[in-house]
């Protein structure tokens, strides 16, 4: 989107937070899908 983590202004601690749950989601959602797939075995 058009969001940027490093800007002229420093984000109030409501988004910093929002974006570290947001990261820490894609993280773990990330980590599940690397699970399932090589359970999965099919892209390997």
């Amino acid at each position: 989107m058009g969001h940027r983590k490093f800007g002229n202004s420093p984000p109030p601690p409501e988004v910093k937070t929002e974006e570290i749950i947001i990261e820490k989601k894609t993280k773990r959602k990330g980590e599940e899908t690397e699970e399932s797939e090589d359970s999965s075995g099919s892209l390997h």
